[in-house]
């Protein structure tokens, strides 16, 4: 038990009784360490018990998703503030390296959207290298001048790399140039999972589904390509099961299993099963065809 309350926890809190957001907890891609953001500018991270066993598992029915417990071996606090780190907005671990690295997107002069004209692009990301058995963790790079509405993160699967910063109406993969989408869209809340290695689904606030395709040569992303798919549930979180399942967890209606596929092929659902099929509307090259199952 990694208990971080009490008389003796006091100073993590800085004299504040309460905080905007609760503990935000995130997993090392290959299951070697946690992160637990809390207190606004602790993070604290956690150290899987031993180098075989990871805080995540292989799902053998869908190569995808946790099916294991490990133990916790130890646990240490990066205090942010030492880092010149305020206004933490999120952080995510980043996949491709041979020690944990978490990507930190955070704001150092905070602006509004009255004061754009004054000060912009104030969000950055710092990636940590960390290092839980000497329980240190230094800088090994920066990403500057990212949009002052920048509030979400996403790590590239490998062999890609690298983080997205969603912002309320731009989506950047940072040093690298990107073109323009060839519509409007709001993303403030919007929620995303990966359905390949290049291909991410996006579902906005407004219930718009969209597909994000990373254009690439396996080493460098050349652009992004983001197009529209009908519209869906407004979700409260979205997560990807296995190779062709997604699921849309919805507070305000009913929550959806939806399937997808390459090309158009047959169904792989079970007998029985209540399907319905929407093309995607303009020029993407994969995923021609998404199968809903409602609940």
């Amino acid at each position: 038990m990694h208990c971080f309350e009490g008389p003796e926890w006091l100073h993590l809190k800085r004299g504040r009784e309460s905080f905007a957001r609760g503990p935000v907890v995130k997993v090392d891609p290959q299951g070697r360490c946690a992160g637990v953001h809390v207190y606004g500018l602790q993070m604290i991270i956690l150290k899987a018990a031993e180098a075989g066993s990871s805080l995540v598992g292989e799902d053998k029915a869908f190569s995808a998703g946790p099916t294991m417990s490990s133990r916790i071996e130890s646990s240490y606090i990066i205090n942010l503030r030492d880092l010149d780190m305020k206004h933490v907005k999120d952080f995510i671990f980043v996949n491709g390296y041979i020690e944990p690295v978490m990507a930190i997107l955070h704001e150092r002069e905070v602006t509004w959207a009255g004061r754009v004209l004054w000060k912009h692009h104030t969000c950055m990301i710092s990636a940590l290298s960390i290092s839980t058995t000497l329980k240190q963790h230094p800088l090994i790079w920066l990403a500057s001048n990212l949009p002052h509405d920048a509030y979400k993160l996403l790590a590239v699967p490998s062999p890609i790399g690298g983080v997205l910063v969603v912002s309320a109406n731009t989506i950047h993969y940072p040093s690298q140039e990107m073109s323009r989408s060839s519509f409007n869209v709001e993303l403030d809340s919007a929620n995303a999972t990966w359905l390949t290695n290049d291909v991410a689904k996006l579902s906005a606030k407004a219930g718009e589904l969209l597909l994000l395709t990373l254009a690439n040569d396996r080493r460098v992303v050349q652009r992004l390509d983001l197009s529209k798919s009908r519209a869906s549930v407004l979700t409260s979180g979205i997560t990807t099961i296995g190779n062709w399942l997604s699921f849309f967890g919805s507070r305000l209606g009913d929550s959806l299993l939806v399937q997808f596929s390459y090309g158009v092929g047959a169904s792989m659902l079970p007998p029985g099963v209540k399907e319905e099929v929407g093309d995607i509307e303009g020029d993407v090259p994969l995923a021609k065809a998404v199968t809903k199952v409602l609940f």
